[in-house]
């Protein structure tokens, strides 16, 4: 069954619905959590207002029934960089998305909204960042010359299209989703934390956007369709064999291409190292076994590591801290 909401609608009803169940989680005007309705779902969608002319929505949640939303009409006044994790939701209209993993695009400020989907019993996770036109032109004049050429329209206002082409979500990026997804602070604390973390994110999604342009301009490795399908399995061989991977040579063997094309064109899909990816996933999982109060010499060797030492200094080194005190953390 599909269920048709306009967006006023759909918001008045999980209002409501918090009202009746947890008010305090909507006191706040500038931190106010909106609970699926029962019958509809579980889980939540999180406004954040920050400093500087941020705000965030966290996604969070999972529908029971197939749900049309008519977003027409609802204007939107800052520009929007939504990074969707899960796959498929949000589609935008007349965009393909073929990305493996989650995708990221930009929304135009002053959009007049559209039709959105989502579809029954699949995890929603997303962040979306809203930002204000004083916040947009100092990062453009920040960067100058160097500002990536598929964002100016939209950061300038003199696009034709509504909606950016989607671009992958690197593992760097996901990570800081995660972290904000996951953020264990509150407060004042929580609200530097939150804003730093979406700066890093915008700097992250520049950079990449950068890169990439100039990778254009210098001669790299021609990926053909084919080639494209070994590198997706080429990256599920190393996380189903994230514990005791093989090497680089072994797994270009295995999916039929070299050694050169496998790093080329991983690095190219994924923007990271193969082993830079293995990286990334290994954390990721040792972040959610910590939260579940595992014990750190278990974790370590649950996520591939043989020492606890060398665990330790891989998960200070992208989280800041060390396992034992992210766990503690996390009680």
């Amino acid at each position: 069954m599909t269920i048709k909401f306009d967006n006023t609608e759909l918001k008045n009803l999980s209002r409501q619905y918090t009202l009746n169940t947890n008010p305090d989680l909507i006191k706040d005007k500038c931190d106010r959590t909106f609970l699926a309705p029962e019958w509809l779902g579980k889980g939540y969608k999180r406004e954040i207002i920050l400093r500087n002319g941020i705000s965030i929505v966290i996604h969070d949640y999972q529908l029971y029934e197939n749900v049309i939303i008519d977003s027409r009409g609802n204007i939107e006044e800052t520009l929007e960089i939504a990074f969707k994790l899960s796959l498929p939701q949000y589609i935008p209209p007349n965009i393909n998305t073929n990305f493996k993993e989650g995708f990221c695009y930009v929304i135009e400020k002053n959009n007049e909204g559209d039709i959105w989907q989502e579809l029954a019993n699949t995890p929603s996770k997303a962040v979306d960042i809203h930002l204000s036109q004083s916040l947009l032109d100092s990062l453009i004049n920040e960067y100058g010359d160097n500002f990536p050429e598929d964002l100016k329209p939209f950061f300038y206002g003199d696009n034709t299209l509504p909606i950016s082409t989607p671009q992958i979500i690197i593992p760097s990026m996901k990570m800081v989703i995660l972290q904000m997804l996951n953020c264990p602070f509150y407060g004042l604390t929580k609200n530097l934390y939150l804003e730093a973390k979406v700066l890093e994110l915008i700097a992250l999604k520049l950079e990449y956007l950068s890169n990439q342009n100039q990778v254009k301009t210098i001669n790299k490795i021609k990926l053909n369709q084919i080639d494209r399908e070994a590198i997706y399995q080429a990256e599920k061989i190393l996380i189903n064999n994230y514990q005791n991977p093989p090497s680089l040579t072994e797994l270009a063997h295995q999916v039929g291409l070299n050694a050169r094309k496998l790093k080329e064109g991983f690095k190219e899909i994924f923007n990271n190292t193969v082993f830079g990816h293995l990286y990334y996933y290994r954390m990721n999982m040792a972040q959610n076994l910590l939260k579940q109060q595992k014990n750190v010499a278990i974790v370590a060797e649950n996520v591939g590591y043989n020492s606890a030492t060398s665990f330790n200094a891989a998960f200070q080194k992208l989280f800041g801290v060390n396992p034992k005190t992210f766990q503690l953390a996390h009680r």
